[in-house]
């Protein structure tokens, strides 16, 4: 499966957004961490920032030698977007898992974090001025193995001096942004990340497979050091919370979410998370509460589009179901309900080319569902009573 990618241009009046917002200095206290019960070592952990963002030789070759021939940023600019995103020749396609920029390199894959730290690895080393930035208003929600990931959004964004570059662009702009799962959302400046952010989100990443493997001491490892890296990264301390409720500290996992929350801005995944702890325990007075902010907050999730598509399929209201499954396709990768239903709404509505393109989606998913052949089969009949109607 080919990413989707783009560069971006971005307004030079979009330029004062750059600057980080300072970080609050809460971080919690040791009463959090169960590392006896998960036989912690800190070994477990064997990826550190310098490993993460390390290039082999002859990647730096390659890039020394083009950084000598392009002499001015545009070349270098053009050069590393011709290698990474619009390479034809040894495209980069998706891997479902997250790894360092030299494996992503040699193996041509990877997901969307693996592709933007090796971008923001070879930005660097060709001396461009590169830096991540987080979308704090959208998550990516990817489905892997059985598991819902969400994934808050980061991309490279360089800065740029003077000069149009060779793509679409949106006035005369001061900076590009380089996305790997572009959205509604990609073109706007984000919060800046450093280094030790990235890192935790790669953790963190790593943490959720050797979840989802049921390799119990590494993922506890992997969500520590995620935490230790960045105190405010609330999608670590909610999955440390779901490690915890797997093996019964639901106290510990109570208090986690709680101070996560608390103190944490857009905590999405930790706001449902600590409610249905709540509810489950039948306190639903405290869960109340909540319940405000995640009605607030759930037009951000696939689920509520998701569930407002199949509604409105049902109605046979195909328009109003297009428009809400086109929504969480924007908001998630994996989810073969959502290519299997928009196939079924863009048939009703006479739209066979788009139909196409979501069974083609959903058979690069799983090959062996049903609806492929299914809805192939409805294909074929609405395309032959197009044509007999001519």
């Amino acid at each position: 499966m080919k990413l989707r990618h783009s560069v971006l241009f971005v307004v030079a009046t979009f330029l004062a957004g750059c600057a980080s917002a300072p970080k609050a200095t809460w971080v919690a206290d040791s009463g959090v961490w169960l590392d006896a019960a998960f036989a912690y070592q800190s070994n477990l952990v064997t990826v550190d920032e310098n490993a993460l963002f390390r290039l082999d030789d002859d990647v730096l070759l390659q890039l020394r030698n083009a950084r000598t021939q392009h002499h001015g940023l545009e070349s270098r600019l053009k050069y590393l977007v011709d290698t990474v995103v619009t390479n034809k020749q040894q495209p980069f396609v998706y891997a479902g898992r997250s790894t360092v920029a030299a494996q992503t390199w040699r193996s041509r894959a990877g997901d969307c974090l693996s592709l933007t730290v090796l971008t923001y690895a070879m930005a660097r080393e060709l001396g461009l001025p590169a830096s991540f930035q987080q979308l704090d208003l959208y998550s990516v929600f990817d489905r892997r193995a059985g598991i819902d990931y969400q994934v808050g959004h980061v991309n490279v964004y360089v800065e740029r001096q003077k000069g149009i570059y060779d793509y679409r662009a949106i006035g005369h702009s001061q900076g590009v942004i380089i996305d790997f799962e572009p959205s509604y959302d990609s073109a706007r400046i984000g919060t800046t990340l450093n280094s030790q952010d990235i890192l935790a989100r790669y953790y963190n990443n790593l943490g959720a497979q050797y979840l989802a493997h049921q390799d119990y001491p590494r993922a506890y490892a992997h969500f520590k050091a995620a935490v230790l890296a960045d105190p405010q990264f609330g999608a670590a301390r909610t999955n440390l919370a779901g490690l915890y409720l797997v093996h019964g500290f639901r106290d510990v996992a109570e208090r986690v979410l709680t101070e996560t929350v608390n103190h944490i801005d857009n905590a999405d995944g930790a706001l449902l998370a600590l409610h249905r702890l709540l509810t489950d325990q039948g306190r639903h007075l405290e869960a109340a509460h909540y319940q405000a902010q995640l009605e607030a907050r759930q037009k951000l999730a696939p689920y509520y589009w998701i569930r407002r598509g199949l509604e409105a399929l049902q109605a046979r209201n195909f328009r109003q179901a297009i428009d809400a499954l086109e929504k969480a396709q924007e908001l998630a990768t994996g989810f073969s309900e959502v290519h299997r239903y928009l196939a079924l709404a863009y048939l009703q509505s006479g739209k066979p080319d788009l139909a196409q393109e979501q069974i083609a989606a959903l058979s690069r998913i799983n090959h062996d569902d049903p609806a492929v052949g299914q809805l192939t089969l409805k294909m074929a009949a609405a395309r032959k009573a197009a044509a007999a109607a001519l």
